[in-house]
């Protein structure tokens, strides 16, 4: 997998990328030692990055008892397998690939606006989580590898073994693991908290400020019974519009004061981020989904207008079980400053660039960005020492068990799919044992779960499923979309896009954004 970056324009991109400094993914100052590996690093190489074939840092299993699960066993048809514990002396190489939380989505919304790349670099693994995967495809029964756990929890596994083109050259393995938490029914869903914390500065006037009150309306029609929201508001200052209030009982009232939003002033985040982060924890409630949302082009003039100073508001709030969506406004919006809150926060990180995308995200998708299905969703691989990590399609990687990434978010209804090629130069890796590990806590029951399954590598290595061939296509357009990737021949891509589109409507819009992007 090419991970370089586009000459020209785009080169000019990451010198500005470069001068404002990248976006903290692994805050510091966070519990998580060590170094991740982040796959959108142009100067990333995995197997010099304290993992290579047969060295010490990578072929340590874990230890049993701090990475194995004592709970009950199942049957592979009930859905969970015992993986069992290594053997004494088996060698393995360890990682855990972290794909950014489920519903971050803001760069495949930045393509698909007229103002695309405008300073920040963008993410792949973004579009893939944007484009979801239809239903039928993990229903197809031509996944090698597939199982629904006792939280209704589906994971599918699949991988395809890719011979050497040249004498020498190393073979490859690639893999996708998908994951993939059911909506709950909205009359059974938990009550949601929300708290509102909306930019009302200068910068926020004419088409921003419009979107946002359309947003907000939009919310406010997704509200049921048992829903509580609150309204806090920034520009020089913060300033409480509503306490928390019982939706149903004031609706008249909320939605007045949400079409009512004006914008004036300076930015200060920060104030309008302490005012709804302190009405979260007084209003917080063990059994609701508990969110703040902020809406903001994230131009922070006055104030403490420091990222770390943001991120770790959000972090110390976020140990409480209070979630954080970044609703980037406008084509302006500091990606950069959105994308380290959400990430710290553990939540959605989505862009609203046009009346479109507003319908979009705050219609079909609303749910998405609000409810939770599980946290701390950790997905681990172990194979033969002999493989090396050589690509990897979401966010970060780390190939030591005690510099852990940080754990995602996974949303309800949504997906997670990734995507991670593996290099080897012994054949006879291919006829070794993989063990697969997810963790996982469901919101339902609050205790983790650890799900295992171990197996001969050679039970995944037939034709690759639909939906392994259909991750691959996007991957592809984000990897040359997002600039990441040079070589991708588009007219090629597109064909085989359009082989699949017609019952994909995700794939139908890939097709159409290849055609206008590569448009002189």
């Amino acid at each position: 997998m090419n991970m370089k970056w586009n000459p020209g324009w785009l080169g000019l991109l990451a010198m500005v990328f470069l001068l404002l400094g990248p976006t903290a993914c692994m805050m510091e100052g966070s519990d998580y030692g060590g170094e991740p590996y982040y796959s959108q690093d142009e100067s990333s190489n995995y197997g010099d990055a304290g993992y290579s074939p047969g060295s010490d840092a990578s072929s340590s299993a874990p230890d049993a008892g701090a990475y194995y699960s004592e709970q009950e066993e199942f049957t592979e048809e009930q859905g969970e397998v015992d993986a069992g514990v290594p053997d004494a002396g088996e060698e393995w190489a360890w990682f855990q690939l972290s794909p950014d939380d489920s519903t971050s989505m803001a760069s495949a919304q930045i393509l698909k606006s007229d103002s695309m790349f405008h300073g920040f670099p963008l993410l792949p693994h973004e579009v893939i989580n944007y484009y979801d995967p239809p239903a039928q495809l993990r229903e197809a029964g031509d996944i090698p590898k597939s199982w629904t756990t006792q939280e209704e929890m589906f994971i599918a596994i699949d991988a395809e073994r890719i011979v050497a083109t040249e004498d020498g050259a190393p073979e490859r393995l690639e893999l996708m693991v998908h994951t993939f938490a059911p909506q709950v029914p909205a009359l059974d869903r938990k009550p949601w908290i929300l708290h509102l914390c909306v930019d009302v500065s200068g910068s926020m006037s004419g088409d921003k400020i419009h979107f946002v009150r359309d947003a907000l309306l939009r919310l406010a029609d997704a509200m049921q019974a048992g829903d509580k929201i609150s309204l806090a508001t920034f520009e020089t200052q913060g300033h409480v519009i509503f306490e928390t209030l019982d939706f149903i009982a004031n609706e008249p009232q909320i939605r007045a004061a949400l079409a009512s939003i004006e914008a004036d002033g300076s930015t200060n985040m920060i104030s309008g981020l302490e005012l709804a982060y302190a009405e979260a924890q007084t209003a917080y409630d063990p059994g609701a989904v508990n969110r703040v949302l902020v809406f903001s082009d994230g131009q922070a003039n006055v104030g403490d207008t420091d990222i770390e100073t943001f991120a770790a508001l959000t972090r110390i709030n976020n140990q409480e079980g209070i979630y954080l969506s970044g609703i980037g406004v406008g084509a302006d919006y500091a990606t950069e400053r959105m994308d380290a809150l959400t990430d710290a926060g553990k939540g959605a990180h989505v862009f609203l660039p046009n009346a479109d995308e507003v319908g979009v995200i705050f219609g079909e998708m609303v749910r998405k960005i609000v409810e939770v299905a599980a946290d701390e969703v950790s997905i681990e691989v172990q194979l033969p020492a002999a493989f090396a990590i050589e690509s990897f399609s979401g966010e970060e990687v780390s190939t030591n068990p005690q510099a852990r990434v940080p754990n995602v978010v996974l949303a309800a209804g949504d997906d997670m799919t990734i995507l991670a090629g593996f290099e080897t130069e012994d054949a006879a890796a291919f006829d070794g044992e993989m063990i697969l590990t997810v963790r996982y806590r469901p919101l339902t029951t609050a205790a983790q779960v650890v799900f295992e399954q171990r197996f001969p590598i050679v039970e995944l290595l037939r034709a690759p499923s639909a939906l392994m061939q259909r991750t691959r296509l996007v991957d592809a357009y984000g990897r040359w979309a997002c600039g990441q990737d040079d070589d991708v021949d588009t007219a090629a891509l597109r064909a085989q896009i359009d082989q699949q589109a017609p019952n994909d409507p995700g794939l139908s819009e890939v097709s159409a954004q290849i055609e206008r992007i590569s448009a002189p």
